[in-house]
């Protein structure tokens, strides 16, 4: 997978919608995402990334990096702008209300903009496969056990917490996992509702404004 810091997500891409003028990218490490939407024709990008050296390397593909936190980001405002597309690619399970932010950030978008999200899926294989032969719970510097993860989402929780934001999915697409050891690989499906959640990885939602 890639570097989840640098914000590199080219699996994504696949659910960027063809029309996006501005898009936000929360959580845009070093700009690497703002660089792949640009290259789609996204106009004005804006990235907010806590990090402050991430933030200085983003600088370089974004028109505008706040460097600050989601909230304190929300808190000032945003300066009242909306976007066609919102991203926030693995950063609520870092949060400790992703519920509330949300619902903030979909206070942004623009007539018909979408927020675009991926989460890691707490009923993947690779977390019965840690409480099966492990009978606990390790934690890792990245990737699902990351010990920064706050919060865990399955298909439901996910669903309970669009559905809160005001928010109905359109496209619910994911990166699946296969194998064992060294056999282990992913693949990315653009429709994986019919998927059983055991082989889903990382869930990637498409979601608008209901």
């Amino acid at each position: 997978m890639a570097d989840a810091y640098t914000g590199d997500r080219p699996d994504l891409l696949h659910l960027v919608p063809g029309d996006v003028v501005t898009a936000l990218d929360v959580g845009c490490g070093s700009g690497d995402l703002a660089r792949l939407l640009r290259s789609r024709g996204v106009r004005r990008i804006v990235g907010i990334e806590p990090d402050a050296e991430r933030a200085s390397v983003a600088v370089g593909a974004a028109d505008r990096v706040i460097c600050s936190s989601i909230e304190q980001a929300l808190d000032d405002g945003l300066d009242g702008t909306h976007f066609d597309l919102i991203v926030v690619a693995d950063v609520l399970e870092h949060l400790v209300d992703p519920w509330t932010v949300t619902a903030r950030l979909a206070g942004h978008l623009a007539p018909g903009g979408r927020l675009l999200l991926s989460v890691p899926n707490v009923g993947s294989l690779e977390v019965v496969k840690q409480l099966v032969l492990r009978g606990d719970w390790r934690y890792d510097d990245t990737g699902m056990f990351d010990r920064t993860h706050l919060r865990w989402f399955g298909r439901s929780t996910l669903r309970a917490l669009l559905d809160g934001a005001g928010l109905v999915p359109v496209r619910w697409g994911a990166r699946l996992g296969f194998g064992l050891g060294p056999l282990y690989t992913t693949r990315v499906v653009a429709d994986a509702t019919r998927v059983p959640s055991i082989a889903i990885f990382q869930h990637h939602v498409l979601a608008v404004r209901a």
